[in-house]
């Protein structure tokens, strides 16, 4: 079972139109649980993508992070690192 915590006010916005005449109750949350499991399956699909990279050591070194953003805001412009 897949649990999904939906911050309140949200959680209101889905009750409103679904306390209209005419309206299922159950559509707007189905809707917005759908969405809400989507992003959080693009999230971890990102997450899992980001460690494989670190994984294989695709990455930039802190050292020439820290070299090029000292340069910034000055009027020697260095290289972004690769």
């Amino acid at each position: 079972m897949t649990r999904l915590d939906v911050p309140l006010p949200p959680a209101d916005q889905v009750d409103e139109p679904a306390a209209k005449p005419g309206r299922v109750l159950l559509w707007p949350k189905h809707q917005v649980l759908g969405d809400a499991l989507e992003l959080a399956a693009e999230r971890y699909r990102m997450t899992t993508e980001a460690l494989a990279g670190v994984d294989a050591a695709a990455g930039v070194s802190h050292d020439d992070v820290v070299d090029w953003a000292a340069t910034l805001g000055t009027d020697k412009r260095g290289t972004l690192p690769e």
